[in-house]
């Protein structure tokens, strides 16, 4: 599916969802980032939701930026996060016994040799961990970003990105049961 194609899936009701994403791609909003950022937090989000359709969407926009270095670092934010995402968001809901003072004991090898420049990788990481909900992952990226000078206007670009992924993949869903009449 091409970017307009998916766009066009959208239904009346989705309207925000559409517009929000014909924007996301328009170079004036990216705080400071270049493509490269946002291409990358997109995918890293249609990974991490597992919505083909969106990827290959994105994948497909006439300005498209990611080479595969790139592509193949945000596909390594989505699986990273996935675990991490998982792993510290429990740690941080399971107030009866302290886990935050005990190693996770999880292999993370992909936070460091992913090829890319880490604040950008960065800006992956926490667009995943925005849609995953894990706010220790967030404090934790949003910490490191803002050790590196990244602006919050930036860090706010990675959790707007990861608001309009996850928009359309509920507005897309919402389309499949309206084709098919299941309202």
């Amino acid at each position: 599916m091409d970017f307009e194609q998916l766009k066009a899936q959208l239904l009346p009701s989705s309207k925000d969802a559409k517009l929000n994403l014909g924007q996301l791609f328009n170079s004036a909003q990216y705080a400071g980032l270049d493509a490269k950022d946002i291409h990358g937090m997109a995918m890293a989000c249609a990974y991490a939701l597992k919505n083909k359709d969106i990827a290959s969407a994105i994948s497909s926009h006439q300005d498209f930026s990611l080479d595969a270095v790139h592509l193949a670092a945000s596909q390594s934010a989505a699986s990273i996060m996935a675990m991490n995402n998982v792993y510290y968001r429990s740690v941080h809901l399971m107030s009866a016994i302290d886990l935050k003072k005990t190693p996770a004991g999880l292999r993370m090898n992909q936070m460091a040799q992913h090829g890319i420049d880490q604040n950008r990788f960065e800006l992956y990481a926490t667009a995943v961990s925005a849609l995953n909900g894990c706010g220790m992952c967030l404090d934790a990226h949003a910490k490191v970003l803002s050790m590196a000078s990244v602006s919050a206007s930036a860090i706010q670009m990675a959790l707007k990105v990861a608001a309009i992924i996850a928009s359309v993949d509920c507005a897309l869903a919402i389309s499949a049961m309206e084709i098919n009449g299941h309202e």
